[in-house]
């Protein structure tokens, strides 16, 4: 499992904690999947998506409606969770597509929001299967 850097770590908890930015975050993520991440805000309801890719050999693609965002009870940390799908495909090997869901803490700072998520994922096609993904990562909303 990727770790954090200590003095990134230090730094994060270091620099005043702010409310939700705007409404749409774009970043990257280390894990499952290793790569790209959104997250958009139309009005009360949220989506999240991460994608990683090699264009020679593979694809994997998440997205998961957000249900609720919240802070922990005095603290500036905070979490959210929330059912999705996601799909896999590979050169030579039959595509996979499943049910998935996300949970996840997070800190905004400013326009920047660092997170941590633990995915479980059902796998439908082409058999079943139950694996877990964790990743973490950051977000600017511009």
């Amino acid at each position: 499992m990727p770790r954090i850097p200590l003095f990134l770590a230090l730094l994060a908890l270091s620099l005043p904690a702010t409310a939700q930015p705007g409404s749409f975050g774009i970043g990257g993520q280390i894990g499952e999947p290793t790569g790209l991440t959104i997250k958009v805000r139309p009005g009360p309801a949220a989506f999240d998506a991460a994608a990683e890719w090699d264009f020679d050999d593979f694809i994997f693609v998440q997205g998961h409606l957000i249900l609720s965002e919240r802070r922990f009870q005095g603290s500036q940390v905070g979490y959210y969770y929330g059912p999705g799908i996601f799909i896999r495909a590979r050169n030579n090997a039959d595509t996979a597509f499943g049910l998935s869901f996300n949970a996840a803490v997070n800190y905004y700072t400013g326009p920047i929001e660092f997170f941590g998520q633990i995915t479980p994922r059902l796998r439908l096609t082409p058999d079943s299967d139950f694996d877990l993904g964790v990743a973490l990562g950051i977000r600017f909303y511009p």
